[in-house]
């Protein structure tokens, strides 16, 4: 079963075309990331599916609920975790859930029920009289996270909810992120620029310039890759661009060698063979040498023909 529908989305600024004929499908109980730098149109579709944009074409739907036609409708079902903060700094965790809980409505017994469940299962409970200001960035977006399940959604919508947090942070919240999802049977899109944060993913969207430019699991993507990955680190910019010609021509083409400063990237299913003749050709002028299956980097790079970093 399927979350939310995307056909042939379309929307611009200005003149300015930002998706160019989106189409996304989006199951059920799972975490999809979407990944792509900035620009890519990502951060427009978080703003289509959360209803704060209408699309100026095509049709999206969740859980077979037009976001144009029935917004409001829309909303009952999704949570939004925006990037910037939207907690008071001033007032402590619990007062902060307290008071959103009742502008959503919610009764006293619902909302208390609900707050201890979230302080609990984020690990919040004894730090609940805490102002948000003194709260490090990982427990602040925790609490971000509790105030948007007050509602018990049945999706939650996240943009790039791991931004400026450590490391050690950020591993910690997509491991809660992943006992949310099997805990609740709840469906999480997440829109980020990490491509360190994919493997976390069970279903991965690739959008570039507007467009989805591929979709699946973190392993299919890697498997249907059809290569492995070999770079060559020179010496000297000068004898990696007087190798870089002849490695183009052993490799029939351009498309899948690229020269970044003094490394030579080669995507090859002949890798053992390649990579044997050209250390014999150049070993002494290669101080660096790997050879290895492809990351969602490189994946991602031969889909878009760009580059996260």
């Amino acid at each position: 079963m399927n979350s939310i529908e995307v056909n042939d989305l379309h929307f611009s600024y200005a003149k300015e075309e930002a998706l160019k004929g989106v189409n996304l499908s989006v199951r059920s109980g799972i975490i999809t990331g979407i990944l792509g730098p900035n620009g890519s149109g990502k951060s427009t579709l978080f703003k289509v599916l959360s209803t704060q944009v209408k699309p100026h074409k095509g049709k999206v739907e969740v859980f077979g609920l037009d976001v144009t036609k029935n917004p409001a409708e829309v909303r009952s079902k999704i949570g939004i975790c925006f990037q910037s903060p939207s907690l008071d700094p001033h007032m402590s965790i619990e007062e902060n859930l307290n008071l959103h809980g009742r502008l959503m409505g919610l009764g006293t017994d619902a909302l208390v029920k609900r707050i201890q469940w979230g302080l609990d299962f984020f690990g919040l409970s004894a730090r609940r009289k805490d102002r948000v200001k003194i709260l490090s960035g990982g427990l602040a977006r925790r609490a971000e996270l509790i105030k948007v399940l007050l509602s018990e959604p049945e999706v939650m919508l996240l943009d790039e909810p791991t931004s400026g947090l450590d490391p050690g942070s950020r591993l910690d919240l997509w491991t809660e992120l992943k006992k949310l999802v099997k805990e609740k049977s709840m469906t999480l899109v997440v829109t980020t620029h990490m491509m360190e944060e994919a493997d976390f993913c069970e279903e991965l969207v690739f959008i570039s310039d507007g467009q989805i430019r591929g979709q699946g699991s973190p392993d299919l993507l890697k498997k249907n890759f059809g290569a492995e990955v070999l770079t060559f680190k020179f010496n000297a910019d000068s004898d990696a661009q007087n190798a870089l010609a002849k490695i183009k021509t052993l490799a029939g083409g351009e498309d899948r060698v690229r020269k970044t400063e003094l490394q030579i990237r080669w995507e090859t299913p002949r890798s053992k063979e390649m990579s044997t003749l050209v250390l014999e050709n150049w070993g002494p002028q290669i101080n660096e040498f790997t050879w290895g299956r492809p990351s969602l980097s490189d994946v991602y790079f031969q889909k878009t023909g760009r580059s996260l970093s």
